[in-house]
């Protein structure tokens, strides 16, 4: 691009709501030097220049950056989140301030970056996936509440740590563990995930409760598909896409207890 800069690998991208006429794009990933990285550029600006914010104080993972996600309240907080892997010992979650261009501690929010794992185990984070509160605000405490999907690769004790997490500012819960999740979705309810090596999706009617129940749903209810499952909301609708043979897009109408493929089928028909 017009500043020169080159990323080595893109594992996420993401879109910010309008502010002023502007939307921010942002890629997390790891830059041709193998550091961590976010960078964005200013979609609505008249000369949208991309810049790096690994060198920004406070930024806090060393390996790589895979998921980033804006604030639904962003207009209003200015702020980006990211997890990413560090020195292979811990995965953080990160939040970001635009308006002091500083990561966590740095712009002020103590507590931050959060280890949500820590393990000198880790060898990668295969797979993160962030979905805020529709409410999340960077601004109130109270509405800092985050789920986040990981699948972990290292020695056992560190695959055990893939799975499903709750923050509720830099309060972390685990809801689910030693399953590896590539994509979660929070709907300001309820609470879908999609699996990383099958096509399994698993959910939860109560993941802000302080003791939340999470359900596998039933493997003949399931996307069609092999793995990497994504997942997602329209409306009341849950939806997911899977990889691999027989993968689909597919439909929930009971909030992700069951799922019908609809379309983008890969199958082969015989006579």
């Amino acid at each position: 691009n017009e500043t020169g800069m080159v990323a080595a690998a893109i594992y996420d991208i993401a879109i910010s709501a309008a502010s002023n006429g502007v939307r921010y794009l942002a890629v997390a990933g790891e830059d041709t030097g193998g550091a961590a990285n976010v960078w964005y550029c200013q979609v609505g600006s008249s000369a949208p220049v991309w810049k790096g914010t690994n060198n920004l104080p406070g930024f806090g993972s060393a390996d790589v950056m895979k998921a980033v996600a804006f604030s639904p309240s962003f207009p209003s907080d200015k702020i980006m989140v990211a997890t990413g892997e560090s020195d292979h010992v811990s995965i953080n979650f990160e939040i970001f301030s635009f308006s002091a261009e500083k990561w966590n501690t740095g712009a002020g929010f103590g507590g931050y970056p959060v280890a949500m794992v820590s393990s000198e185990g880790i060898v990668d984070l295969a797979s993160a996936s962030i979905s805020l509160a529709p409410d999340y605000s960077g601004s109130d405490i109270a509405k800092r509440v985050a789920f986040v999907g990981l699948t972990v690769d290292g020695d056992k004790a560190a695959k055990a740590t893939s799975g499903i997490y709750r923050l509720e500012n830099t309060a972390k819960k685990e809801l689910k563990t030693r399953t590896n999740i590539h994509s979660v979705a929070f709907d300001g309810t309820n609470l879908v995930a999609g699996a990383y090596d099958s096509d399994s999706v698993y959910w939860s009617s109560d993941p802000r409760h302080a003791l939340p129940d999470v359900s596998v749903v039933s493997s003949l209810k399931s996307p069609g598909g092999e793995s990497k499952v994504v997942v997602g909301w329209a409306g009341e609708k849950a939806m997911a896409g899977t990889s691999g043979d027989e993968s689909a897009f597919a439909i929930s109408n009971d909030k992700g207890r069951n799922f019908n493929d609809i379309s983008l089928i890969d199958t082969t028909l015989s006579r």
